[in-house]
C-alpha cells in the first residue's frame, strides 16, 4: 500500500514509568491510516484510493490504529511508529487525487512554470559595455532574466 507522508516523529513517551512498559508499535500504514481519515479529513472511500487498496482493509487498519492509540494513551505505554507493509509515494504520480502527498503538496505550493521564473545576474560592467574581467571590475550591472 501507498504511504504519501513518512512520520517526522516516530516515538512518544508517557512522561512517567515509559521505560517500564512495553512499548505498542505503530505501523506507518496504520499512522497513515489515522493521519488521512483523522487530520486531512477524508473519507474511507477517499483514504483507501489515496492508499491504493480496498475499502475494507482501510476499515481494518483503522480499527486496530485506533486500539493501539488508545492502550498507549491510557494506559500509559510509549507508541513507537515503526514497520508495516508499504512504499513510500515518490511524488511523481498523479494518483493523488485528494491532495493528501506530501510530496504533491510541497511541489504545488513551490514549483513555477516554465517560464514564469525571473532570475536576477550580476554582469561586471566597465565604460557603458559589459566587462571580460570578473575579478577587475568595480562595477556591476544587474539583469533580470
Amino acid at each position: 500500500m501507498k504511504v504519501c507522508y513518512f512520520p517526522n516523529v516516530l516515538e512518544f513517551l508517557p512522561a512517567d514509568d515509559a521505560e517500564k512498559k512495553t512499548p505498542i508499535v505503530l505501523t506507518v500504514d496504520e499512522y497513515e491510516t489515522i493521519r488521512l481519515l483523522d487530520k486531512k479529513g477524508y473519507s474511507q472511500e477517499q483514504c483507501a484510493e489515496s492508499m491504493q487498496i480496498a475499502r475494507t482493509t482501510v476499515q481494518r487498519i483503522y480499527e486496530i490504529a485506533r486500539k493501539k492509540i488508545a492502550d498507549a494513551l491510557i494506559d500509559g505505554h510509549p507508541l513507537k511508529i515503526e514497520g508495516g507493509d508499504f512504499r513510500i509515494c515518490d511524488g511523481q504520480s498523479n494518483d493523488c487525487s485528494f491532495g493528501g502527498c506530501y510530496k504533491q503538496e510541497i511541489y504545488q505550493k513551490y514549483a513555477v512554470e516554465k517560464g514564469e521564473g525571473i532570475m536576477r545576474i550580476a554582469v561586471t560592467y566597465e565604460n557603458g559595455q559589459i566587462f571580460q574581467h570578473f575579478g577587475h571590475t568595480e562595477t556591476f550591472k544587474i539583469y533580470d532574466v
